[in-house]
């Protein structure tokens, strides 16, 4: 079995595309219930050993640094704030800091190009992989996308149409590693590479668990659907569809709560780095508090974090801020596991899922630099034993 069927076969595949960018006369991205690799041709020894390279699924290296966090990972400056762009702050999902830097980049000449995650016009349902130069590409992609995607399917093809262009990339922090992962092996990638993008993320829902928002919304599969947004315009900001000039919302707490979060794929459930932990510059959610400490989903106007990972983050960060483009304010990053539970949590028992699908599935992979040890202090015994049993379970049941 080559190392593509054996990563499917255990439900490792992130669904990042690189594989089909890599390899396009072998391999392509069929988009069922979640993205994955179909091979049309057997990978010869050399492209299975960049594959093991590459694939995100297998190899989730984080970067070693001294400014590394036991959870959250490199840390160069941390804030709170948002985008002094009305308009983006109340179209992004998290005060806009995601779009507004890559607005700043596009603007300042340090990149001239975006590869992103956009909405797909012709299935508003649907998501693909976009290049943006302007604000108006970039206002097209904003709010969140949690349908199934893969940015990196044409990323290379992407690069040779535009040679000596300078890129950003947008994704989900496994996309990032698989990028991250190309740069190390491909000097051309690297030197175009000028910044990396991502946001807090807690999985990849299914096709079957959108769907099934879009039918809570009284989806009419006669009608052209004219928009669909999951978050956004707002804060958090309500799901949305329109077909037929009318509008039907949802709340994201019960979207994603309870409908789109529990189909998210197996390898989200051994993810050790929800945090975007090798970007340049990583925003998430940090929601006001009841007096208890549990996180409020009332609409307010947009924050999120401003996390600059790398010495090329930190250096646009403070830009932003001394050219007014965004409004912050020192955050300290021990209070984010008060608001980003589901993080934290994962992050601090990632050791011992780790061993339960090694023993209970047989499935080894490298998890190099995620300070899986330092991470698991933060978690109790009792926590542990319990994560590891239930964990165990789902492995030998094929749920994990």
């Amino acid at each position: 079995m080559d190392v593509i069927q054996k990563v499917l076969k255990n439900d490792l595949c992130t669904g990042c595309g690189l594989c089909s960018s890599l390899f396009p006369s072998k391999i392509v991205v069929n988009k069922g219930e979640y993205n994955r690799p179909v091979c049309s041709k057997k990978l010869n020894g050399d492209e299975q050993a960049i594959f093991r390279t590459v694939c995100p699924g297998i190899n989730q290296a984080s970067i070693k640094t001294n400014s590394s966090h036991p959870i959250w990972g490199p840390i160069e400056k941390c804030y709170i704030g948002y985008s002094n762009d009305n308009e983006i702050r109340y179209l992004g999902s998290s005060g806009g800091i995601v779009t507004q830097t890559l607005l700043y980049a596009l603007d300042k000449n340090i990149v001239d190009l975006v590869i992103q995650i956009g909405v797909d016009k012709r299935n508003p349902l649907e998501s693909f992989s976009k290049v943006s130069r302007s604000r108006e590409d970039l206002l097209e992609a904003t709010g969140s996308r949690y349908s199934p995607a893969s940015p990196l399917e044409y990323f290379l093809q992407t690069l040779r149409d535009n040679p000596n262009k300078r890129i950003a990339f947008v994704g989900k922090p496994c996309d990032c590693v698989a990028l991250r992962n190309l740069m190390s092996i491909d000097n051309d990638v690297k030197n175009a590479v000028k910044l990396i993008v991502s946001f807090f993320c807690a999985g990849t829902p299914s096709r079957s668990g959108v769907r099934r928002v879009a039918e809570a919304l009284d989806y009419n599969v006669d009608i052209p659907v004219e928009n669909f947004y999951f978050r956004g315009k707002g804060w958090p900001g309500k799901t949305t569809l329109v077909q037929n000039g009318l509008s039907t919302t949802m709340e994201y707490s019960r979207s994603w709560g309870e409908i789109l979060g529990p189909t998210i794929q197996s390898r989200c459930k051994l993810c050790a780095d929800g945090t975007g932990e090798v970007a340049d510059i990583v925003s998430a959610d940090v929601w006001h508090s009841d007096d208890r400490g549990y996180p409020l989903f009332t609409e307010s106007d947009g924050q999120g974090l401003v996390l600059a990972r790398s010495e090329t983050g930190k250096s646009i960060v403070e830009k932003m801020v001394i050219n007014n483009v965004i409004t912050v304010t020192d955050y300290d990053i021990e209070q984010l596991s008060k608001v980003q539970v589901t993080q934290f949590e994962r992050k601090s028992t990632i050791l011992v899922r780790h061993i339960a699908k090694q023993i209970g599935g047989f499935v080894f992979f490298s998890m190099s630099n995620q300070r899986m040890m330092a991470a698991a202090k933060y978690a109790t015994l009792y926590k542990h034993l319990r994560v590891f049993v239930g964990s165990f379970l789902r492995v030998i049941k094929g749920r994990m």
